[in-house]
């Protein structure tokens, strides 16, 4: 397994799979961030990499900024902004539904959010999961192509 660099450490693992997503902190820069990595000798790491390329690309409010990547022709590695901590399903069993303008507003910002990463990878079908909600009404949902988008 790949991590890009000495410049980060792994603290915790927060989902395991064909990409294996850790909760990271970038020792140069002192800030946290999220670090997946995926084996390039599998459909999902080869796909990874070209779509983090179009994510680079991508400048909008809501999606988590590529930071850096690496790899060792086996692994390949993204790093990310780091994602918010609570999920959004953990949040909705604690306080139940969103009310409706918050609820519209969230998925305003979702559709805004993939009209971008659709034209910069040019997908499709969009298919998205909610991925979390923090105090401060910060969502994520991520897409297909692991877009992670900040809500």
């Amino acid at each position: 397994m790949t991590v890009p660099s000495d410049r980060y450490r792994l603290i915790e693992r927060i989902s395991e799979g064909p990409i294996t997503t850790w909760s990271g902190f970038d020792e140069t820069l002192g800030r946290p961030v999220t670090i997946r990595i995926a084996s390039l000798e599998h459909e999902s790491g080869q796909r990874m990499r070209v779509q983090t390329r179009a994510l680079a690309r991508m400048e909008h409010p809501n999606t988590l900024r590529v930071l850096d990547t690496n790899s060792d022709g086996i692994d390949f590695a993204v790093v990310t902004e780091a994602m918010p901590p609570i999920t959004i399903a953990d949040e909705l069993s604690t306080s139940g539904p969103l009310p409706p303008r918050e609820a519209l507003q969230l998925a305003i910002e979702i559709g805004e959010a993939l009209a971008v990463e659709r034209r910069g990878t040019r997908q499709e079908h969009q298919e998205c999961k909610y991925r979390g909600r923090s105090e401060e009404h910060t969502s994520e949902l991520q897409s297909p192509c692991n877009l992670v988008c900040r809500l």
